[in-house]
Order: C-alpha cells, then structure tokens, then sequence
C-alpha cells in the first residue's frame, strides 16, 4: 500500500513537486510546509466562490439564520470567516496549521 500521495501543483506559474504522507490531512507537517513555503492557491483574498453562491443566491440565503455562531473549518487566513462575521453573527475559524492561524491573526 502507497504510504505517501506524491503530485504536482501548479501555481503563479511554477510547478511545485508534493509529497504528503498519507492520510495528509492528519499531518500538521505537511499543512505547515505549504504554508511556510507559500504555496496555498485554495487561500484566496476574496471569500469562497461556493460560500459566496450560497449566502447571496435568494432561495438559499433566505434559509440562512441572521444571527448567531458559524465555524469556518480549515479557515486559513479567515477570509471566510470574516465574510460570515457580522454584527448579528459570530464567526470563529480553526486551523490545523499554526503558521495559517498566525497569518489570520495578523
């Protein structure tokens, strides 16, 4: 059984070669190594595409609470999470990675 996921990513037009021992989504050394190395194209600087769709689209939104508490998981910088805060709802973030909750905070 493979015991690593290896691949490429491509961002900002550079090829960045990967290997994340598997399941990586448990390994906090692989989720800091990305985030130590800025490389993060999931981390935008504008809310989720998909969170976006979702909050603003009618039918949807309107089933939305105004109020109250969300938890963006695996938050990142907490762009999301400051979409979501308002003065009506708190919003709170967790992340694996140490680095990415610095870069939130700051």
């Amino acid at each position: 059984m493979n015991d690593h996921i290896r691949g490429i990513l491509k961002e900002g037009g550079k090829d960045h070669s990967l290997s994340f021992p598997f399941p990586f989504s448990h390994s906090l050394s692989c989720w800091n190594e990305l985030w130590k190395n800025d490389i993060h194209p999931w981390d935008k600087p504008t809310p989720s595409p998909a969170l976006r769709e979702v909050i603003e689209e009618k039918p949807i939104s309107a089933q939305i609470p105004k109020s109250g508490n969300v938890l963006v998981p695996g938050c990142g910088r907490g762009i999301d999470v400051f979409y979501l805060g308002n003065k009506n709802r708190k919003a709170y973030g967790l992340d694996i990675s140490p680095i990415a909750v610095q870069q939130c905070k700051d």
